[in-house]
C-alpha cells in the first residue's frame, strides 16, 4: 500500500477565510516504520512517510453547487443495494439523486462536475461514544495497579472508578489535557480540537459525539458534526458522564422524552463487570429513565435480564470493545444484546485506551466477533454499527446514514476499492484507503484531485 505520490488534502470551509497551501510532501524522520503504521509492508525502510499529504488551510467554501460522485455506492437501506457503478448528485450540500448506468430523465446535469472516484462511497462514519479532548493524547500504557486479589476474574479492574486511581492517571491522562487545553496553561483548546477532530475525518468519520462545551463555537461547525451541538435546525440530544445515582431525577428526559422533542439520552452505564456496575441499570428502570432514546454506553456488566429490558424500551447499546478488554479484560456481552434484540453501535471511546476512529474499532469488534463469538454479526451488521445504526440511535435517520434520494445531508466517505465484498472493503481499510470525507459540502480529500 505504500506509494510515493503527493495525495491532496482539503480542509472544509469556515466564513471569511482564504485558501492557503503548504506545498510538497510532509516529511518526519521514522527508519524502519513498524505496526501499526498503515502502509508497512513488512520489511521494508523508508526515510520519508510514504503516505504523504499535501496541506490546505481554512477555506471559504459555501454550501452552494452541484457535483456528482461515480463509484461503488453502498446505501446502506438494505445489504443487497449496493450499485456498483454508482452515481450521487449533491446539490448544495444535500444528496438529490442516486442511481446507476442511467440517469433518471426529470435531472438536469448539465455543467454539472462528475468526479470519479475509482472507490467505494459510504454513508459518513458516525462516532457516538468518545471523550474527544483527550484524544491528542497516544494509547495509555497502563498496567492493572490493583493487586492480585483485587482484579477481577479476567485480570483487570471491577469498575471505572478504579482505574481513575492509578498512580500515573494523573500524569499520563489528565495533565496533558489540561496543559494543552486549559486557559492557565497554553490555552489551545481550539486548536488541539480541530486536529483531533482531522484525526478522526481522516477515518472516515463525519459526526462524533463527546465534544467539550464550545460556547465560542471556535470548532464545533468547522470539521465533523459534534453530535450534541446543534444539528438539523434541533440540539436535542444530552448526556451524562458521571455516575448515575439513585436520586436523579432526569425531568429533561422524561419531558423530552413525552413531549418527542428529545433525540438521544448518552449515558454510561454498567462500565465495569461487578454488581455496583450493573446496579446502575436499575435505578435507570426504577427512575423511569429507560426510554427508547436512551443511548447506553459501555453495559459490560448487564446481563439477558437488562438487555431484554433494553428492548423491549427500544433503547441504543454503544460497544467499546477495545477499550472494555483493555480496562477490564472483558466486553460487553453483545451476543445476548443481540439475541434479546437490543439496537447495537460501535464506537471507539478515547484515545487513552481505545481506538482511533469507528474505522479502528470495526478490526477489533470483527476480530472479537470471529474468535470469541463463533462470528455472529455479518459484515453488513457491523457496517451498519457505524452508519445507519448510529444515525437510528441519535433520531437522525432521516438526515444521515443512508444514501437516498431524499435531501439527505451529504456526509460521505470514500474507500478504495480493497475488496469485492462492499462491506469487508470497510472492515479491512486502514486510514490511507480513505480517498475523501465529506461533511455535508466540505471537503476533507486525501486521495481525489480537486
Amino acid at each position: 500500500m505504500a506509494t510515493s505520490s503527493t495525495r491532496s488534502h482539503i480542509l472544509p470551509k469556515t466564513h471569511g477565510g482564504t485558501l492557503r497551501t503548504c506545498k510538497g510532501p510532509l516529511r518526519y524522520r521514522h527508519q524502519g516504520i513498524s505496526p501499526p503504521t498503515p502502509g508497512w509492508d513488512g520489511s521494508a525502510t523508508y526515510i520519508v512517510a510514504q503516505n504523504m499529504v499535501r496541506c490546505y488551510g481554512l477555506s471559504d467554501n459555501s454550501h452552494e453547487g452541484a457535483y456528482i460522485l461515480k463509484g461503488r455506492v453502498v446505501p446502506m437501506t438494505g445489504e443487497a443495494h449496493v450499485i456498483n457503478e454508482g452515481h450521487i448528485l449533491v446539490q448544495d450540500g444535500m444528496i438529490e439523486a442516486v442511481w446507476g448506468d442511467t440517469a433518471p430523465s426529470n435531472i438536469q446535469l448539465s455543467n454539472v462536475p462528475v468526479i470519479e472516484t475509482d472507490g467505494t462511497i459510504y454513508p459518513g462514519l458516525i462516532d457516538l461514544h468518545n471523550h474527544l479532548h483527550y484524544n491528542q493524547a497516544p494509547l495509555w500504557d497502563m498496567d492493572t495497579h490493583l493487586s492480585q486479589n483485587s482484579q477481577n476474574e479476567w485480570g483487570g479492574y471491577n469498575n471505572r472508578y478504579e482505574w481513575k486511581n492509578h498512580p500515573d492517571y494523573s500524569e499520563q491522562v489528565t495533565k496533558p489535557k489540561m496543559l494543552v487545553h486549559s486557559g492557565p496553561y497554553w490555552n489551545m483548546e481550539s486548536e488541539a480540537m480541530k486536529y483531533i477532530e482531522m484525526k478522526s475525518i481522516v477515518g472516515g468519520t463525519t459526526a462524533a459525539q463527546g465534544s467539550p462545551m464550545n460556547p465560542s463555537d471556535s470548532y464545533g461547525t468547522i470539521l465533523a458534526r459534534n453530535i450534541e451541538d446543534y444539528n438539523f435546525q434541533r440540539d436535542e440530544i444530552h448526556t451524562k458522564v458521571t455516575e448515575l445515582t439513585s436520586d436523579y431525577v432526569g425531568n429533561h428526559i422524561k419531558n423530552g422524552n413525552a413531549s418527542k422533542e428529545l433525540d438521544a439520552w448518552f449515558v454510561h452505564i454498567a462500565e465495569g463487570v461487578d454488581e455496583r456496575s450493573r446496579a446502575e441499570f436499575d435505578i435507570l428502570v426504577q427512575n423511569n429513565l429507560l426510554v427508547g432514546e436512551l443511548v447506553l454506553i459501555h453495559g459490560v456488566a448487564l446481563g439477558q435480564n437488562e438487555f431484554t429490558q433494553m428492548a423491549a424500551a427500544g433503547s441504543t447499546l454503544v460497544w467499546s470493545p477495545l477499550s472494555n478488554l483493555l480496562l477490564y479484560g472483558n466486553t460487553a456481552d453483545v451476543a445476548a444484546a443481540k439475541a434479546a434484540g437490543v439496537h447495537i453501535t460501535l464506537a471507539p471511546d478515547w484515545a487513552p485506551s481505545g481506538s482511533k476512529s469507528p474505522l479502528h474499532e470495526l478490526k477489533v469488534a470483527d476480530l472479537w466477533d470471529d474468535e470469541m463469538l463463533g462470528d455472529i454479526f455479518t459484515d453488513y451488521e457491523m457496517v451498519e454499527m457505524v452508519t445507519s445504526g448510529a444515525a437510528l440511535a441519535t433520531n437522525w435517520q432521516n438526515e444521515v446514514g443512508t444514501i437516498v434520494s431524499q435531501g439527505t445531508a451529504a456526509d460521505l466517505v470514500v474507500v478504495d476499492n480493497i475488496h469485492t465484498n462492499p462491506y469487508r472493503n470497510l472492515i479491512n481499510a486502514v486510514d490511507p484507503d480513505i480517498r475523501l470525507s465529506i461533511v455535508d459540502v466540505d471537503w476533507l480529500s486525501t486521495g481525489i484531485p480537486t
